[in-house]
């Protein structure tokens, strides 16, 4: 396994450092975030109590905010199957919040783009087009950090994939 050169902590900070955009590649079925499970266990009760009623998401929806509102670009696409698991259907619905705060979220079946040729293995940061954050997980789908890229092939590679989702992601979930 790769050693993580940052922790969770760190890659949360460092995705609010760019000057032009942050473009985040989602992947995962699931991701087993600890302080995500009151609001994961509420809306899976059916509760849509507001996330921004959740003091850990404030902070996030705050930095996507004060990054849009000063011109620089928050995009993520993420990756469904098909149906979603119970996870992406949270995420779905967390969506709607992010977009408030500034955030283009968009979407993309799972064979799609493995038909595309985008790759379904790992999630990933790219800021300002020059750093890619690899991020990684444990086999429980916890977050362990990731690693800052800049070769320029790495780097180059992982915006193609990104302009190739983007061309034929959706802003709306794909439905069956």
């Amino acid at each position: 396994m790769t050693h993580p050169t940052l922790t969770d902590d760190d890659v949360n900070q460092l995705t609010g450092q760019f000057t032009r955009s942050a473009r985040r590649l989602e992947t995962r079925r699931t991701y087993t975030v600890e302080v995500e499970a009151p609001a994961l266990a509420a809306f899976a009760r059916g509760d849509r109590t507001p996330l921004t009623d959740y003091p850990y998401y404030r902070p996030w929806f705050a930095q996507i905010h004060a990054a849009t509102a000063a011109g620089r670009t928050v995009q993520r696409i993420r990756i469904l199957d098909t149906p979603p698991t119970p996870y992406q259907e949270w995420e779905i619905w967390v969506a709607g919040f992010a977009a408030q705060a500034g955030e283009d979220v968009r979407y993309l079946t799972r064979d799609h783009a493995q038909d595309l040729g985008v790759p379904t293995d790992h999630d990933w940061w790219l800021l300002d087009d020059s750093r890619l954050v690899h991020l990684l997980f444990d086999d429980h789908d916890r977050p362990l950090g990731g690693e800052v890229l800049t070769d320029p092939q790495i780097v180059q590679d992982h915006r193609a994939w990104w302009d190739l989702a983007a061309q034929h992601a959706t802003c709306t979930p794909p439905t069956d």
